[in-house]
């Protein structure tokens, strides 16, 4: 049974960026005694955007709570499954893969870009420091898009085993997707009699452009008629947008 009050998804990750905050102060005072100003600086500097990171969780998440916490039993969700076994194993797995890939590659753009700076003297940096500059930043970025992603698909893997289709979102399996002008938005909606279940076809903004992506849901056994009115009105409205 999905619980009726949803915490806030993003607790232990806004919690950990504020650690992040306070931890960084240590690198901060060791650029001020060695002098080297830019590298406190750019330290300082991103404190505040991962604390800026942290605040915008905490009020996306709560927002993301409400939401969820409203459209659970709601008369405007077009449906509400649950499953005995757990459906998005191998997507939710694909999904990690994907965001370790794109965190990845912002750690390595950071390596580069120290090592750039560095060679090239830029505010008395050396080699070493440039590399140790951008591996330090890039590292503040990669762990927390780590820890979210991982975050994800723990949740993904725990029960309750769900879908809510709401004209606005999906809750599959405690994961929210919210349709969304430019950031996430639903291109069409179909019925699959082969693997009988709902596809939903989006488009999603991502770090490296825009990204056409599908969601599948498990259609359960007696409700092939109820999926198929779901794509069919799903598909009407799209048409007149």
């Amino acid at each position: 049974m999905i619980p009726r009050q949803i915490d806030n998804p993003y607790k232990n990750l806004y919690r950990l960026l504020i650690v992040f905050v306070f931890a960084l102060n240590i690198f901060g005072v060791m650029g001020l005694m060695s002098k080297n100003e830019f590298f406190a600086a750019t330290i300082g500097i991103t404190q505040i955007i991962l604390f800026a990171a942290a605040v915008t969780l905490l009020i996306k998440g709560r927002k993301d709570a409400i939401f969820i916490t409203s459209i659970i039993g709601s008369s405007e969700s077009a449906t509400q499954w649950t499953y005995d076994e757990n459906k998005w194993e191998p997507s939710a797995s694909n999904e990690f893969d994907r965001i370790k890939r794109h965190f990845g590659i912002v750690l390595l753009v950071f390596l580069a870009a120290g090592a750039i700076l560095g060679q090239n003297s830029f505010k008395n940096l050396t080699l070493e420091s440039g590399l140790e500059l951008g591996a330090l930043l890039g590292l503040c970025i990669y762990i927390p898009g780590y820890l979210y992603g991982r975050d994800q698909y723990k949740r993904s893997m725990t029960p309750p085993f769900s879908a809510i289709i709401h004209p606005s979102a999906l809750y599959i399996h405690n994961i929210l997707y919210r349709w969304r002008p430019v950031i996430r938005t639903l291109v069409d909606v179909s019925f699959s009699n082969e693997s009988s279940s709902l596809i939903f076809s989006y488009r999603s903004l991502t770090m490296v452009g825009f990204s056409q992506r599908t969601l599948t849901i498990p259609v359960p056994k007696g409700q092939r008629s109820d999926a198929e009115t779901i794509a069919s009105d799903f598909s009407r409205s799209l048409q007149r947008i």
